[in-house]
């Protein structure tokens, strides 16, 4: 069901080291987030900066309907994301780099399986419906 390779990677974070309010804030995220897609798409995601989780963000509210969260959970959410974009992809590079590289590695895995299923059900559809003249 993976859309992108980031859906494929770690759905958590350990923010045991982060700032209190910025557990809370994960908790909130996970919470929230977690009832349209799983959390691994956001954590993962190579997103780094703040305008532009806001805008992510702000695109994934407007799908939900604005009953999901208030503007202060919103600006929370967003907080929590550019922070930890900062914590593990930013400052940790060198690290974060591999595991996307390897993460887009198993996605074209993914991807390549899917396309072979799909050619086999669709053979077996051909074959099933092909009535002869």
């Amino acid at each position: 069901k993976a859309r992108f390779a980031w859906d494929l990677g770690p759905a958590t974070v350990d923010v045991s080291k982060y700032p209190k309010d910025k557990q809370d804030e994960y908790a909130l995220f996970l919470e929230r987030c977690s009832a349209c897609h799983t959390p691994a798409r956001p954590i993962n995601a190579p997103i780094f900066d703040k305008a532009t989780w806001g805008r992510y963000a702000h695109r994934m509210h407007m799908k939900a309907g604005s009953h999901l969260l208030t503007k202060a959970q919103y600006a929370r959410i967003v907080d929590f994301l550019a922070y930890d974009a900062m914590e593990r992809k930013v400052k940790h590079r060198a690290e974060y780099l591999a595991e996307l590289k390897g993460l887009y590695r198993l996605f074209a895995d993914v991807e390549a399986e899917r396309a072979r299923v799909q050619l086999e059900e669709g053979e077996r559809l051909a074959r099933n419906n092909y009535t002869s003249p």
